[in-house]
């Protein structure tokens, strides 16, 4: 998947016990076989959220979250399910293969990007190591004192100081066992014209751009001179590892904050590090780099919404309407915050403090109210030609929109504003050709969604539990009595035997054999529950039932399923533990449980069939043809009547 290997897949899942993973984020306390939290996605007392250590998945009884370890950490991460395989093979130490890992000499693998990912971890370690301890890193404390950044925040974004000079990163490469090589490849050192290389940061101030994962990838390094010779930020070139159209700084720290707030695109990373002071803590910036589709679709597999923040002028007025065009392109929702004239958020922050800009940040605007006001800022607004200026201009954005109800709104919308006929509008929108279409399409991206805040604290109330399930005789009556299957789950009969026979096969490998041989797959529903039981009884029927369990909970969409999860997590048929004759006692019950689950879908069967023939019936004209289906409606009801006298006969 996503170019990631099954076998990595699987294996990142087997060594990533869930109970451990789920216990990074709140506490956990072990009752019984099972583990119980306090559900951390959304706010509860009494621990509800149940964790099956054996069968490696989770369920919550409030609000009916479930799934694998991977469906935990795609929720909490707010990442899609590569960004979750990737989180917990860098957490299990399992190296990914990547498709750009080119052989070395001899066809032997040269681990390029392993090495790298070490050396720039080790490398940004140094950087901090010089700004916080050394004599050399004197003037780095210095700048930052001035601008009232705190040591917890310099610790937070790992912020560090190049020491002057031409060689200091090298000698440091060479002390610690990094040739010239890989310093060059990393983009640490600069080739110079002829032979040997140069540090590329010098006495200036290291922020770490960290991956999707939180992996530092490179750096952005910035001048300490008030009027610098050079540019006042140097970024590492492309790399391996290093592809500064693909990040965006801070997006590990924001990414769970999407969920709620969506996203927030500034400028620099003094913009994002003043946002995040200031609670605002969805903020990324691009790395030294417009705005672009990548980004785009990087920003949509954790979120549907992004607001710009960019500089109040004319360079960050452009640049807001760029990157709105791209955003709606991508089918984003796009806001733009107006920032006060002359300032960015970190002016903003030192200036007026952290509720201030916290208040700004809080009062964006729709996208296109801005494009709309940016237009008519030019002269003459209300004469025919301004009138034509600015409905083209804001028809240029709205052209982006991939659909068609959106455009179809936008333009409606427009009309109103500018009291032009809509018809009029439609054939300038008929004329754009959209960005997408007129260059490359950007890689497909998956998305994915969802995280809730972690709730700390375990108390020590008990789950709750269905009463009178863990009586098998109980449950069989209850099946077999008549009262409607929807008062066990769900709204369909079918699917709550279905639920059954699959708490009773996953159990009870004696009763999967048998239920195998006795109910064909096709007698079973095409449902998440009823293709989980089918699984379930084809490793059975395999004599691979010791199996079942592992590859149910490996299936992305069926251990995602809450009736599925909670069978897998907290099933009414779990083996007690008893022995001797109550053992004996418990199977007899959990096998007239089977039985009556079986004759009573046999009936459900029949029933379905009979209440389709009676609607073909009821439509038919032809009195030939309807002399057939009523005799086929009779035998139905003659099966009916069957199923239903055997059923009082036990």
């Amino acid at each position: 998947m996503a170019g990631i290997p099954d076998r990595i897949i699987d294996e990142v899942r087997d060594r990533s016990d869930i109970v451990a993973v789920i216990e990074g984020y709140t506490p956990v306390k072990r009752r019984g076989n099972r583990h119980w939290a306090c559900c951390p996605f959304h706010n509860e007392k009494t621990p509800s959220f149940a964790i099956s250590p054996e069968k490696q998945t989770f369920y919550c009884f409030g609000c009916k979250k479930s799934g694998n370890v991977y469906h935990f950490i795609q929720e909490k991460e707010n990442v899609d399910f590569v960004g979750a395989v990737r989180l917990l093979a860098s957490r299990a130490g399992i190296v990914i293969p990547e498709e750009n890992d080119q052989p070395g000499p001899g066809g032997a693998p040269r681990k390029t990007r392993d090495r790298l990912f070490d050396l720039m971890t080790a490398v940004a370690a140094w950087y901090q190591q010089q700004l916080r301890e050394s004599a050399a890193g004197a003037p780095g404390r210095e700048y930052l004192t001035q601008r009232a950044i705190p040591e917890e925040v310099v610790r937070q974004f790992g912020l560090g100081y190049a020491p002057g000079g031409w060689d200091a990163t090298a000698r440091w490469g060479a002390k610690h066992g990094y040739d010239d090589e890989i310093l060059l490849e990393a983009g640490l050192l600069v080739p110079r014209e002829g032979s040997g290389a140069y540090d590329r940061f010098r006495d200036r101030l290291v922020f770490p751009i960290w991956d999707e994962v939180g992996r530092v990838v490179g750096f952005s390094a910035r001048s300490l001179e008030a009027k610098p010779e050079g540019a006042k930020y140097i970024n590492t070139p492309e790399t391996p590892i290093f592809h500064k159209g693909k990040l965006l700084y801070g997006l590990h720290f924001a990414r769970v904050a999407f969920k709620e707030q969506g996203a927030l695109v500034c400028e620099g990373q003094f913009d994002v590090i003043a946002c995040h002071r200031a609670g605002v803590t969805q903020a990324v910036a691009p790395q030294g780099t417009a705005f672009t589709e990548t980004h785009a679709a990087l920003l949509k597999r954790s979120s549907n919404l992004v607001t710009f923040a960019f500089d109040a002028d004319s360079a960050g007025e452009k640049a807001a309407l760029r990157s709105i065009a791209v955003a709606y392109a991508a089918g984003l929702t796009a806001r733009v915050v107006a920032l006060p004239v002359g300032d960015d958020p970190d002016s903003l922050f030192r200036s007026r403090g952290p509720e201030a800009l916290a208040t700004v940040m809080g009062q964006a605007q729709e996208a296109l109210h801005y494009v709309l006001a940016k237009a008519r800022a030019q002269p003459d607004p209300h004469s025919a030609e301004g009138r034509t200026r600015i409905a083209e201009a804001v028809l240029e954005v709205i052209g982006e929109m991939p659909n068609p109800i959106g455009r179809a709104a936008a333009v409606q919308w427009l009309a109103g504003e500018t009291a032009l006929p809509e018809d009029a509008l439609f054939a300038v929108l008929a004329r754009h050709k959209p960005a997408a279409a007129r260059r490359p399409a950007p890689p497909a991206v998956a998305t994915g969604t969802g995280s809730g805040e972690a709730v700390a604290g375990v108390a020590g109330a008990s789950p709750p539990v269905t009463p009178g399930v863990r009586d098998g005789g109980a449950l069989a009556s209850t099946i077999m009595g008549g009262p409607p299957m929807a008062s066990l789950t769900g709204t369909d009969p079918v699917v709550a035997v279905e639920r059954m026979l699959l708490d009773l096969a996953l159990h009870h490998e004696i009763l999967a054999v048998e239920m195998a041989a006795a109910l064909p797959p096709e007698r079973v529903g095409d449902t998440a529950m009823g293709r989980a039981l089918n699984l379930v009884l084809a490793h059975a029927g395999q004599g691979e039932w010791s199996q079942a369990a592992h590859d149910l909970s490996a299936d992305q969409e069926l251990a995602a399923h809450p009736e599925v999860a909670r069978v897998l997590v907290d099933g009414d048929f779990a083996p007690s533990g008893a022995e001797g004759a109550e053992s004996v006692r418990a199977l007899a019950r959990a096998r007239r449980a089977m039985d009556d689950c079986l004759r009573r879908l046999d009936l459900l069967v029949v029933e379905r069939e009979l209440a389709a023939k009676n609607r073909e019936l009821a439509g038919e004209t032809d009195r030939d043809r309807a002399a057939v289906l009523a005799g086929e409606v009779a035998v139905l009801i003659r099966r009916c009547h069957e199923h239903r006298a055997a059923a009082r006969a036990q």
